[in-house]
């Protein structure tokens, strides 16, 4: 048996039991469907989004009695901390410094970041945070890094600061989150997920005007689904010709099936 995600994440899938069970599990690389490319410009929406006030000027042109923003962040001369320099993490980095950025990052492996990003230890990452105008999380998800930018790390970013999510919703402790930015001290955040999805429309974060939330697509384009469905195809013709499979996630004993009476 076998397990392909169409997604570069596969938090959903249960390794533990997928493997007990004799199934192997296999993700689709977003460097290989072009998913980092789709999520790293979307990524560059999300900022200027959030620091031009986007939500607000939308909603000026719909409502004259909507006060339009006043003047909004640049990104030329900003400091960006992308926390997570992989496949998606990198591609970021390189459409920002197009911009004028000046980008960090901070990174379990920090040898993997390209040499041009001054790249942190994860164990710096509040010290790595602190004089960023951006911090945009790029990280995988798993059970260790849940709520990893909680109050603590929100309390040591820049006042001011951005946070931009596009990576997992569960990264983030949305009421910390909540309360930074209806203090003042986080300016605002760009999410295109969240811990909740759908987002409840109960959700106190879509009553403030700083943030600026959508709906966990920023890897839906025609170049992603088109790699995706290219690279779900190879796969399945590796498999039928009895040929590895360089995105198989774990590596189980097929399980042995009784054939007694």
């Amino acid at each position: 048996m076998f397990i392909q995600v169409l997604s570069d994440g596969y938090e959903g899938v249960d390794m533990d039991a997928a493997t007990e069970l004799g199934i192997r599990v296999s993700n689709s690389p977003g460097d290989i469907t072009q998913n980092a490319d789709s999520v790293a410009e979307y990524t560059v929406l999300l900022m200027l989004a959030t620091a031009r006030h986007l939500s607000v000027a939308l909603a000026s042109v719909h409502d004259p009695s909507i006060v339009k923003p006043g003047h909004g962040g640049s990104l030329m001369g900003a400091k960006v901390c992308i926390v997570g320099i992989g496949s998606i993490g990198a591609k970021i980095a390189h459409r920002l410094l197009a911009f004028g950025a000046h980008v960090t990052a901070v990174d379990r492996s920090p040898t993997r970041a390209p040499k041009y990003i001054p790249t942190s230890p994860l164990d710096d990452l509040k010290k790595a945070v602190a004089d960023a105008d951006f911090v945009v999380l790029s990280v995988r998800a798993t059970k260790e890094n849940t709520h990893m930018i909680d109050a603590d790390v929100m309390s040591s970013m820049k006042k001011g600061a951005i946070l931009i999510n596009i990576a997992r919703g569960s990264l983030v402790d949305e009421e910390a989150l909540c309360h930074a930015i209806k203090s003042g001290h986080l300016g605002g955040a760009g999410l295109d997920v969240e811990e909740h999805e759908p987002v409840p429309l109960d959700d106190p974060l879509l009553t403030l005007p700083q943030v600026f939330i959508t709906p966990h697509e920023a890897g839906l384009t025609d170049l992603n689904v088109r790699g995706t469905v290219e690279y779900a195809l190879s796969v399945l013709a590796n498999i039928k010709a009895n040929q590895p499979i360089d995105s198989q996630l774990n590596n189980p004993v097929p399980r042995r099936v009784s054939l007694s009476n």
